[in-house]
């Protein structure tokens, strides 16, 4: 058979299937990218067992993609384990040695903006009015939704020492606007930090994964486990 009939049936057999998913997601694909079955009919160089290999890869996320885009990275990563010899981290080693490995490149992925924000936003709270509805509005989605991070953002920039300083401003802050539920949540933050500092420094999302394990009565990790519930 001619590599030209063998093209042409490769890209029938992969628009059929994938019409029959989704027509409106196809639709979608070929007007973002109106060259794609072009493409992966050349990357299959004319064998129908590859392009039906992708199209098991393709189809569950096309349907789901929320589900099945974790599967995918985790089928990427294992098919990757066999070139990065002992670099490979096996799914079942906790995710502080992974997040050990992409550390130079969670450094690069921070803009300036973010890295400007971690470092200078308690300084900037507690030159706000105390009594700014708003600021305390945003004070609260930031103790519920990013104090856990921000801590790791701070070990990746090498400066987690200035969080310190950073909370007794924000419990300041609370203290003048007589918000005490706030303030509790960043005192047990600040208590937190001092007392596992080398600990988070040293792999910054233990703070995230592993310290709530011994403390399952923090205000801190209360207020993150009411807000993951919500979602």
């Amino acid at each position: 058979m001619e590599q030209m009939d063998t093209d042409e049936d490769i890209k029938q057999f992969l628009k059929e299937s994938l019409t029959g998913i989704s027509e409106d997601t196809w639709m979608m694909l070929e007007n973002v990218r109106p060259t794609v079955l072009h493409e992966i009919t050349n990357r299959v160089e004319g064998l129908f067992i590859y392009a039906s290999i992708l199209l098991q890869i393709l189809i569950p996320v096309m349907r789901d993609s929320s589900q099945h885009l974790v599967a995918l990275t985790d089928y990427i990563l294992r098919g990757y384990s066999p070139l990065s010899g002992s670099e490979w981290i096996a799914e079942q080693i906790d995710f502080s040695k992974l997040y050990d490995y992409y550390y130079a490149v969670l450094d690069k992925s921070l803009t300036s903006m973010t890295q400007y924000a971690c470092l200078h936003w308690a300084g900037h709270l507690s030159a706000a009015a105390e009594t700014s509805e708003d600021q305390q509005v945003l004070m609260k989605r930031f103790c519920e939704k990013s104090l856990l991070v921000w801590p790791e953002a701070l070990s990746i920039l090498n400066k987690l020492d200035s969080a310190k300083e950073a909370l007794e401003l924000a419990c300041s802050w609370c203290k003048k606007a007589q918000n005490e539920p706030l303030k509790i949540i960043l005192d047990d933050a600040r208590y937190i930090l001092l007392n596992n500092f080398s600990l988070i420094d040293t792999f910054p999302n233990e703070l995230h994964h592993h310290i709530p394990q011994n403390n399952p009565s923090s205000p801190l990790f209360q207020a993150q486990s009411h807000i993951s519930h919500q979602s």
